[in-house]
């Protein structure tokens, strides 16, 4: 009966050592993104990016496939920014779209310049261009005595809740 126990007690182990190790890992990528329709929403095995959540921004601000020309963006975990002026803001170029799922996670931006006055911006939108927001908070502060807001949209902003 020892010999049972202890030979159970083996497998177990050598199955356990045998998981790969990305099963216990923390996610430790800010975002995750795909390229889509605006009809179509990808499903979580299509975002084949990862990354930072600037580094989105800046794919879909290259984005040039003229069929999908929606650039999809999920948060993996609460992300936190710190510009030096409202100039060095996430922005959506001119013309581009974006679905930013903050997927239940919060996005911070704060600001350390030292000129008052100066507003800080969480997300900055060009004109033309189309960002959905949803599931999630945005958070902006500013270290000045200039205001904050969370959201400068020059072009179309859709939220959702």
């Amino acid at each position: 009966m020892k010999k049972r126990i202890l030979s159970v007690l083996i497998t177990v182990v050598m199955l356990i050592g045998m998981l790969p190790t990305a099963v216990f890992a923390a996610e430790t990528t800010e975002a995750k993104w795909a390229f889509g329709t605006a009809e179509t929403a990808p499903d979580d095995s299509a975002y084949t990016y990862s990354g930072t959540l600037a580094e989105a921004f800046t794919a879909a601000n290259g984005n040039e496939d003229t069929t999908n020309t929606v650039t999809y963006v999920k948060l993996n975990k609460d992300v936190s920014m710190t510009h030096t002026s409202s100039d060095t803001a996430l922005t959506l170029n001119e013309g581009k779209a974006m679905v930013l799922d903050l997927n239940s996670k919060t996005y911070s931006s704060s600001t350390t310049s030292t000129s008052g006055g100066d507003p800080t911006y969480g997300i900055k939108t060009e004109p033309n261009s189309l960002l959905t927001v949803k599931n999630g908070t945005i958070s902006v502060s500013s270290s000045n005595d200039g205001y904050a807001i969370g959201i400068q949209s020059k072009g179309n902003l859709n939220v959702l809740y």
